[in-house]
């Protein structure tokens, strides 16, 4: 008994040489895009994440400084413990400051004797960001910027010190 193995007849099966070049082709170009987007897509998450933690401690550090503008020249009622008193402000240092319409440099003065010194570059920690404070001073407002040069991010405010309210 002999079996005999029968061939294809030639072209009918299988893919020819140019067909799989083409294929191979188009193949990786679509390995080689999805590669791109994907890394693409790890680095705008990796911008956002840093520049959510950047935002997070420079909106934390603006906190402070609001909290330290309602605390300034309060002699009464500004504390935690003390919230349920009238609220007073030392009127001796007030009335000059007032008068001289310089509340807003001498308020930066006061931040600049605070331990840490809000004026002071800070670093966002886990982030390795540097953020820059600067201060400048109009009337009784003190106009305070917090800069992220390397994300670039930038936060501005008015900070008005409550005592400005008590000025006679």
């Amino acid at each position: 008994m002999r079996t005999s193995v029968q061939q294809p007849p030639a072209g009918s099966g299988g893919f020819s040489l140019p067909e799989v070049m083409i294929a191979s082709a188009i193949l990786a170009a679509v390995v080689t895009s999805s590669v791109r987007m994907t890394s693409s897509s790890v680095l705008g998450m990796n911008r956002s994440k840093l520049n959510q933690q950047a935002s997070s401690a420079m909106a934390a550090r603006m906190e402070i400084l609001r909290y330290e503008a309602f605390r300034y020249l309060c002699s009464q009622g500004c504390e935690s413990e003390q919230l349920t008193e009238e609220r007073r402000y030392d009127i001796a240092l007030l009335t000059p400051r007032c008068q001289a319409g310089d509340l807003g440099s001498s308020f930066l003065t006061h931040l600049k004797q605070l331990t840490p010194a809000p004026d002071q570059p800070f670093e966002v920690t886990d982030a390795k960001i540097i953020v820059t404070p600067s201060f400048s001073a109009n009337g009784n407002q003190l106009l305070a910027t917090l800069s992220a040069p390397s994300i670039p991010l930038t936060l501005t405010t008015a900070l008005v010190p409550s005592a400005q309210a008590w000025c006679p």
